[in-house]
């Protein structure tokens, strides 16, 4: 579960239940298809050992081509594995995918599918992470497309087209009309919607400007929302400041200030003001928890995940949660 700057939330989708949406239903800022690819629903049963996944079968091999690799990669790591409830998980997630995978808003390649299982197999094949494949993997990317407009009525964000550098979401008018929100990647100088930050595959932003782009910290960028209304610089230590996502890495906003996170003892009124190392608990910069330990947020863990009140190592894989085949 996590705490971000000092509110509490609920627990979202796990890294790898995050893949599926990622990679594969927002797509990619390409329209084409591969050769032989398939085009919206229906498809007929099937594998990728011809090259092509048809869309019936899409949901069942991406279940078990994820549930086979944790199958061996689980207990390698000494971790209890529950293959039926990894399998029925997943498989209900990709199915969620495929309900609303329909022409004319959705376009399916049965190509890029295949070549994407593939690069996620090899990786499972040595219990590697495979949280990188949608980057270094193009046709993850390309297995749905959206072709909706930017502006058009929407149901679903997997409608809707993406730009070439950004992302996409179905968000509501002002009139309570559905419609396609593309959010392109900001530069300096870009109008502004929020400010974001990237944590492995999961982005977290803080929202608040009437821009459409969205500036991210790893970028070097914020979104002065509550002035220029345009993306700026983030600031150094010592420079002037207004709010916690203004200041670079390792620092926060003391007041009008930039300054250094504290140390541990510190005082202190929020998670964000804690070194790295530490959180904000009862007034005080704590040393986060080790794995293993007890815990109620992300932000306790020194591995920055706490599943079912255990402490985890975030970035492991597997994680004991997955072994379980959980994805909330």
């Amino acid at each position: 579960m996590r705490r971000i700057a000092g509110m509490r939330s609920g627990k979202g989708y796990s890294a790898l239940a995050g893949l599926v949406f990622t990679w594969l239903a927002t797509g990619s800022g390409c329209s084409s298809q591969g050769s032989g690819g398939e085009l919206g629903a229906g498809g007929s049963s099937g594998s990728s050992s011809s090259g092509v996944v048809p869309l019936g079968s899409f949901a069942a091999e991406y279940a078990d081509v994820l549930c086979d690799g944790l199958s061996r990669c689980c207990p390698a790591a000494g971790l209890p594995y529950d293959d039926a409830t990894c399998r029925s998980n997943w498989l209900l997630v990709s199915q969620s995918i495929v309900t609303v995978a329909e022409p004319p808003n959705v376009s399916y390649n049965g190509n890029a599918a295949a070549t994407c299982f593939e690069a996620i197999r090899a990786d499972l094949a040595a219990c590697n992470n495979f949280s990188d494949v949608g980057d270094n993997e193009p046709a993850c990317r390309q297995v749905f497309q959206g072709t909706l407009p930017n502006g058009a009525e929407c149901q679903e964000s997997i409608e809707c087209a993406r730009p070439a550098e950004g992302s996409v979401g179905c968000s509501q008018d002002d009139l309570g009309v559905r419609r396609c929100d593309q959010r392109p990647l900001g530069v300096l100088g870009s109008p502004c919607e929020g400010t974001c930050s990237r944590e492995g595959n999961v982005t977290f932003c803080s929202l608040g400007g009437s821009g459409a782009a969205r500036c991210y910290k790893n970028d070097g960028l914020f979104c002065d929302d509550t002035g220029t209304g345009t993306c700026q610089r983030l600031v150094a230590i010592g420079g002037d400041c207004t709010g916690f996502k203004e200041c670079v890495d390792g620092a926060f906003c003391d007041g009008t200030v930039c300054a250094a996170r504290l140390p541990v003892g510190s005082a202190c009124g929020g998670d964000s003001e804690c070194a790295a190392t530490a959180y904000c608990e009862t007034g005080f910069c704590v040393v986060r928890k080790p794995v293993g330990a007890t815990c109620t947020f992300d932000v306790e863990c020194a591995g920055g995940g706490c599943n079912n009140g255990v402490c985890e190592d975030a970035l492991a894989f597997p994680t004991a949660s997955q072994c379980r085949g959980e994805l909330l």
